[in-house]
């Protein structure tokens, strides 16, 4: 893999959530959780941009349907000829595994994310046609977060290829955000970075991460986003640094509300791919 320049490589501190309790009770919401040490953070911010909103909680809430003996079926909108089952000791050997030092574990914090997360790993395993990242047979080595957004909502999204700074300014630049900040609350945005890897991440595994854009202060000229390794330390950036570190944008929206916006004029959803890096 060529090499990236520093000054487009976002430096991050690891900030785990290892040892943080599973909230008591599966509810629809996604509250803190930490990514583990796995190839799917481009799934789990596709999950938390969709519980920013009341209709994507519904969605999730929806998803996940508990049973008396502790085990849980997953139905996702996208795949509903597959629901998929999470036992009771599926689901203790998960928590156990990321409570593991040195452990490939899950993530931590919220279980919500972590039923979802085992469900997804299930089902592109049984039937890795059913994403075009699932032709690995798993979620955990990098993937797209608008077929992960289609797994849950059953809807096709679109996303902006940056491919250019000018091109990421032109992207908060337009009505659709900075003249209307609000639309995050109703229309959440994940990006992608290349990521300087910090410890325990080993620099081989890749480059790219997924993130979740939260609020644009276009008045101080900064961005907040929260980065899948803890989902409650929000990070706030200077604009011009953001547009140089970012490389695609997926709104979290159904590809016929956006395809005629001024969002994403130009780009389709067989659009560009990047085919040798790979999410995490």
């Amino acid at each position: 893999m060529s090499s990236i320049p520093s000054s487009t490589l976002l430096d991050l501190p690891y900030q785990s959530m290892r040892n943080t309790v599973l909230t008591p009770a599966v509810d629809g919401e996604v509250d803190g959780f930490s990514q583990g040490q796995k190839g799917d953070c481009w799934f789990l911010s596709a999950v938390l941009a969709l519980s920013q909103t009341p209709e994507g909680r519904d969605i999730i809430d929806e998803s996940i349907q508990a049973h008396p003996d502790g085990s849980y079926t997953v139905t996702f909108r996208g795949a509903p000829d597959y629901p998929i089952t999470i036992s009771a000791k599926e689901y203790a050997e998960a928590k156990k595994q990321r409570a593991t030092p040195g452990e490939p574990g899950w993530s931590t914090g919220d279980p919500d994310m972590l039923i979802l997360e085992l469900a997804a790993e299930k089902l592109v395993q049984a039937h890795p046609e059913i994403l075009p990242t699932g032709k690995t047979g798993t979620i955990t080595r990098g993937g797209e977060p608008k077929d992960a957004l289609f797994l849950l909502t059953g809807t096709p999204v679109i996303y902006q290829e940056t491919g250019a700074v000018e091109n990421t300014r032109a992207f908060f630049t337009r009505a659709f955000l900075l003249e209307n900040e609000a639309t995050l609350d109703t229309t959440p945005v994940i990006f992608d970075a290349h990521v300087k890897w910090p410890s325990p991440y080993p620099v081989e595994k890749g480059t790219l991460h997924s993130f979740v854009l939260t609020d644009i202060d276009s008045e101080a000229g900064t961005v907040t986003f929260i980065n899948p390794w803890n989902s409650k330390q929000p990070i706030t950036m200077d604009m011009d640094k953001f547009c140089n570190l970012v490389i695609r944008f997926t709104p979290v929206a159904p590809l016929d509300t956006l395809s005629n916006s001024s969002l994403v004029p130009d780009v389709s959803d067989d659009g560009p791919i990047v085919e040798k890096e790979k999410y995490y």
